[in-house]
């Protein structure tokens, strides 16, 4: 085989042979990929958390148009939450609902309320939708 054919062999295997760094590149992509789900779940977490906690207590239907809901909420002492707060039907459809303002809230960052809920029919359950702190 002459020099230039071997030149030529040469050229061809370096610009086609897979490199030798294989194991290499597929550690540095696992890792990316694992970084990158990282920091996914931690934004989403951030984005999803919320300090402020909920808990039905009980219900109460007074007539065909009022309920009273009585439940307990939890955050940080001082935050003012701003609680939504249901009351449904026996096919789970929405006949009442209303916000409620708390706070500041006590030492412990617990307090317990009862909300009367205002409806267009009679209910057949009632509670907290959702509380969020407030700016």
């Amino acid at each position: 085989m002459s020099t230039d054919q071997q030149g030529a062999r040469d050229d061809v295997a370096a610009r086609y042979a897979r490199p030798r760094r294989r194991r290499t590149t597929l550690v540095l992509a696992v890792l990316g990929a694992v970084a990158a789900v990282a920091a996914f779940s931690a934004v989403t977490a951030a984005l999803l958390d919320t300090d402020v906690r909920w808990r039905d207590v009980s219900f109460e239907v007074v007539d065909d148009e009022l309920v009273q809901v009585r439940f307990e909420v939890y955050g940080a002492e001082g935050d003012r939450v701003r609680c939504q707060v249901r009351a449904a039907d026996a096919r789970y459809g929405d006949v009442g609902q209303v916000e409620v303002d708390l706070g500041p809230l006590p030492p412990g960052g617990g307090e317990a309320r009862t909300v009367p809920v205002r409806t267009v029919a009679p209910a057949a359950s009632a509670s907290v939708r959702t509380c969020a702190s407030l700016p």
